[in-house]
């Protein structure tokens, strides 16, 4: 049977409990700055590629591979414009732009998230907070999200 090679970077994680793990990235670049970027590090750089060959009719999955847009709305998300390093990332990976954003809401998959698409791909999802009761998806939160992501790729 025909094999081909797939290539997938990764970032060791320091867990903050003794405890380590991968993150695979969509980039040796994405990777490497990870490494050199994140809160709690390691005294060297933890991050490699792995080759994996796959027969012809097999799968590897990519949904735990972390792409370059995913990582900015990953961090975007948690901290929005708190995130110290995000002038920084979007020049090193985004020079000409943070690709447009839309948000939709989607009650049949799950009511308490917001996806944010790119096109016609899930590129994040965000919880769908309310401080005052349950946290469910609303038109309100859907359009106040999607307002805030055209800042991020617009400025």
């Amino acid at each position: 049977m025909p094999t081909e090679t797939i290539v997938i970077h990764y970032s060791v994680q320091n867990g903050g409990d003794g405890s380590a793990y991968p993150k695979f990235m969509a980039s040796k670049k994405l990777a490497e700055w990870d490494q050199d970027h994140m809160d709690e590090g390691w005294g060297e750089s933890c991050d490699g590629t792995l080759e994996i060959e796959v027969q012809e009719g097999g799968y590897v999955g990519s949904d735990e591979v972390v792409t370059e847009l995913g990582y900015l709305l990953n961090h975007w998300l948690d901290d929005r414009e708190d995130w110290e390093l995000l002038d920084e990332f979007k020049a090193d990976f985004f020079p000409d732009g943070v690709p447009a954003l839309t948000v939709k809401m989607d009650h049949e998959v799950n009511d308490h998230y917001y996806f944010v698409m790119h096109g016609d791909a899930v590129v994040a999802k965000d919880f769908a907070y309310n401080p005052d009761g349950e946290s469910i998806a609303t038109e309100e939160g859907r359009a106040a999200l999607e307002e805030a992501l055209k800042a991020l790729t617009q400025g």
